[in-house]
């Protein structure tokens, strides 16, 4: 929904951002949003994003000792988590070793870093998979060692595979790891490179192999990225995973290298109005000089159209003005023409085309599709009630 101040309808609606408060919000501002949403809303029929959120809801309100006559339900579902997070690990332990031993550099992304922060809560942040990101000159090799472990390549990967810049590869059980060659495919502006990436990362174990995860600073600049856009299939995870890394007591997060990272990528406006929800909705320690430093950010005019668009849901198409964003972005220290003459590429990748001859007809299946659908409401995700006139009702 959209909020005031911020750009875009990408923003939390009032019963996520209760929610979102509840789980997050250790203080009597969390116990009053728990009342407040708590008989508005329906914890068997939550959508997706909403229903990930309640494992960190239930260690929230376990650790409040709150009677509540769900709270053995949302156990559950903490335990369920916990359990397909450890089954996940466990055997992507397996191919980090092999990885290790073939000599190939890895770095855990995004859930899995996020859960290695919190070794001792290992079901707080729900993943359905797992990303490992390497070199990219080694995504050849790491994708031999994977199927030499049993990590066989998912059915017509290659045009997903460039979607998301990443090869997804599926063990006998089912699960799935991503071997990045990026760390997002909504980072990938020309000639940008990663080395600093690698030389801030932090070492960690995981199981008996030697990995390690980004360094807080990167890991929070990519969760706002991935998740603060429109149509990301983040947008509530990546409240959670950027307040993990503010509040981590072993964090030591550099806001220098929030800053320069964010003007590196070109996102030093998603960021600062990220930061900005984030210390209004949740009481968030960013640094006065920080968001400072992303607000006076010399921005151009296609640097300024592409975050609005990417923070815009559209009707119908819901994903296009994002995708417009995002292209404007990733193009916008090109010349004009030159970016012109990159878009049939860019827009083959997103629709998931094998050649770019084949990319007219996939567009206007798309837009074909679209005029079928209904008008799908802006950025709404929780369908939930409005506040009862009467508490006591």
């Amino acid at each position: 929904m959209r909020r005031p101040g911020l750009t875009g309808d990408i923003w939390p609606d009032e019963i996520q951002q209760l929610l979102l408060q509840a789980a997050l919000l250790s203080s009597e501002r969390g116990m009053a949003a728990w009342s407040d949403v708590r008989p508005r809303v329906d914890i068997d029929h939550l959508p997706g994003e909403l229903h990930r959120l309640m494992p960190l809801l239930s260690k929230a309100l376990t650790a409040r000792g709150l009677d509540d006559p769900d709270l053995r339900r949302l156990k559950g579902v903490y335990q369920f988590s916990w359990y397909r997070n450890i089954m996940l690990v466990t055997d992507a332990a397996g191919l980090l070793r092999e990885l290790k031993a073939a000599a190939i550099d890895t770095m855990l992304l995004r859930g899995a870093a996020i859960a290695i922060t919190y070794p001792d809560d290992a079901g707080i942040r729900a993943m359905n998979d797992m990303d490992i990101f390497v070199p990219a000159d080694d995504l050849d090799r790491a994708r031999r060692v994977a199927e030499a472990a049993g990590w066989q390549p998912l059915v017509s990967a290659q045009p997903l595979e460039r979607r998301i810049a990443a090869a997804p590869v599926r063990n006998s059980s089912g699960r799935v790891i991503r071997l990045h060659w990026q760390p997002s495919a909504n980072l990938s502006l020309p000639r940008v490179t990663w080395d600093g990436l690698w030389q801030r990362a932090v070492p960690v174990r995981v199981g008996d192999t030697d990995t390690c995860i980004p360094s807080a600073a990167d890991h929070l600049v990519h969760a706002c990225v991935d998740g603060a856009r429109a149509n990301s299939g983040a947008s509530l995870r990546w409240v959670a995973d950027a307040m993990a890394l503010l509040t981590a007591p072993a964090a030591e997060l550099n806001w220098d290298v929030v800053v320069s990272e964010a003007r590196r990528l070109r996102v030093s406006l998603l960021i600062s109005e990220a930061f900005r929800y984030l210390r209004e909705a949740l009481d968030a320690q960013v640094p006065p000089a920080a968001l400072a430093a992303l607000m006076n950010t010399s921005t151009t005019l296609r640097d300024r159209l592409a975050h609005r668009l990417s923070l815009t849901t559209t009707p119908r198409a819901a994903s296009a003005a994002e995708i417009v964003g995002r292209f404007t972005r990733i193009t916008a220290d090109m010349p004009v023409l030159h970016a012109a003459a990159t878009a049939p590429e860019f827009f083959a990748t997103v629709l998931e085309v094998e050649h770019r001859r084949h990319l007219p007809v996939a567009a206007l299946r798309k837009v074909a599709r679209a005029a079928r659908s209904p008008n799908p409401p802006l950025a709404s995700f929780s369908r939930a009630g409005a506040a009862p006139t009467n508490p006591s009702d």
